[in-house]
């Protein structure tokens, strides 16, 4: 029976899925078998070492910190999503994924500041 995945896992598989990423090619790109990658996303293996975080944040063009979040990664998903579809000549779907990305980032920063300064 399968745990709910750490925050690490959940993440992830977030931002490995908005990337249009497999498993394998994640997995490959940050030199980690694909039953290691399998275990984080679905709960089977927990609290990943350092090391493996900043593999699976390089591989995934985030910081470890993104990795780390307790809300959910849109900015780091909108940011990528933005790319993608500028990399692909969607100049449409870019400019939309870039407002979408600026208001994700003044909502982030309006909580932030909210919760007070080493609070956000």
């Amino acid at each position: 029976m399968d745990q709910e995945p750490c925050i690490v896992g959940r993440n992830v598989r977030r931002l490995r899925e908005a990337r249009g990423m497999s498993g394998n090619a994640l997995a490959q790109a940050a030199g980690l078998r694909q039953g290691h990658l399998w275990g984080l996303e679905t709960g089977r293996k927990r609290n990943p070492s350092v090391h493996v975080a900043a593999a699976l944040a390089r591989a995934l063009g985030c910081t470890v910190d993104d990795l780390l979040r307790l809300e959910p990664v849109e900015v780091p998903i909108l940011a990528a999503v933005a790319d993608e579809a500028a990399a692909h000549g969607d100049q449409e779907a870019a400019r939309q994924a870039r407002q979408a990305l600026a208001e994700a980032r003044r909502l982030r920063d309006a909580k932030a500041r909210r919760a007070g300064p080493g609070m956000g």
